[in-house]
């Protein structure tokens, strides 16, 4: 039924990168084109040719701070499941009763010793401080150190963790890969 209502488009040339392309086929045509091959193909010529080694950037790559479920780099179906915790952990921190100096020490630790183990998905428990006023020195000090070096450059996201992992006084991380050279 649509067949009917079709209308051919008119006579084109059909070129790609300087090639010409055979016409569509068409009745009247297809008696001729059998007995007439001495259609001239134009050789290809490329534009110009690939370069042979990845120009540096003139602007240095620039990482930006990650704050609480910030993500990229990341398609959006891994986004979910990380920031909603269905991931499966694969290592645990735990920094209950460490002062600020063993506890950025354990964690540039930690960070780098799963990296060097290529583990991606970790928990980061932090506790939520203690006292009815108080917001957690280390609470609020891992995620600047998350944003720091050596930490920054493994990091992909970080983000609060569910309530069966801790809720605010644990942090979900997901380390990025490590690139074979």
């Amino acid at each position: 039924m649509v067949s009917k209502t079709v209308k051919p488009l008119e006579q084109r040339d059909y070129f790609v990168f300087g090639r010409t392309l055979p016409q569509p086929w068409s009745d009247q045509d297809s008696a001729s084109s059998d007995l007439d091959n001495t259609a001239e193909e134009i050789p290809f010529k490329a534009y110009r040719s690939a370069p042979s080694q990845i120009r540096p950037s003139k602007f240095p790559k620039q990482t930006s701070a990650l704050s609480h479920g910030q993500v990229h780099d990341m398609d959006r179906r891994q986004a979910e499941r990380f920031t909603k915790g269905k991931l499966p952990l694969e290592a645990v921190l735990d920094l209950h009763g460490q002062t600020q100096q063993q506890a950025q020490a354990s964690l540039e630790r930690f960070v780098a010793s799963c990296r060097a183990r290529d583990l991606r998905n970790v928990l980061v428990i932090t506790g939520k401080g203690s006292g009815p006023h108080s917001q957690g020195v280390l609470k609020a000090m891992v995620p600047r150190w998350l944003n720091e070096e050596p930490n920054r450059s493994a990091i992909l996201a970080f983000s609060h963790a569910k309530h069966h992992h801790g809720g605010s006084g644990a942090l979900y991380v997901l380390l990025k890969r490590t690139r074979e050279s």
